[in-house]
């Protein structure tokens, strides 16, 4: 059994509202989580150390142990669902 069942990563850039164009904004980071809870609060956590904005957030991308794109977990917190996969009713 493992131990993890996400990596999240973690990232963000410059805002160019702001004429921020240096790449990376802050550095990359992949968490390993237990749960989609987790990965969300590791996003909260990133984006609260780095002091990033809505426009600096590039992060957010959930992977299921085998490497399959399961989530995006917005700025704002809302766990949405990969671009092609249907949403749930």
């Amino acid at each position: 059994m493992t131990k993890h069942r996400y990596l999240v990563h973690l990232t963000g850039a410059g805002n160019p509202d702001f004429g921020q164009y240096e790449e990376p904004f802050s550095p990359p980071e992949v968490a390993t989580v237990r749960w989609l809870m987790d990965a969300k609060a590791a996003c909260r956590d990133y984006i609260y150390r780095y002091n990033l904005g809505g426009g600096n957030w590039t992060g957010g991308q959930v992977f299921d142990a085998a490497g399959r794109h399961v989530a995006t977990i917005a700025y704002n917190g809302r766990l949405r669902a990969p671009a092609g996969l249907p949403r749930a009713a």
